[in-house]
């Protein structure tokens, strides 16, 4: 059986990040990943978040390189 495999759109990615972050915001229920050290899926979109506000171009080849 094969694939097709798509690329991963940056404006994707970013708003999979935002949503991640709006789900744990303010108490919300979070995901499975949480625990009482934190939670990598919160840790991974705030990064996402943080490079797309500070340089789009580097966030891009990331994305690519995926």
């Amino acid at each position: 059986m094969s694939r097709i495999v798509e690329p991963l759109h940056v404006d994707d990615v970013v708003q999979v990040a935002h949503a991640v972050v709006d789900a744990h915001r303010d108490g919300g229920p979070g995901c499975r990943e949480c625990d009482g050290d934190g939670c990598d899926q919160h840790d991974w979109a705030v990064d996402i978040i943080d490079r797309h506000r500070a340089d789009r171009a580097a966030l891009r080849e990331l994305v690519a390189s995926w």
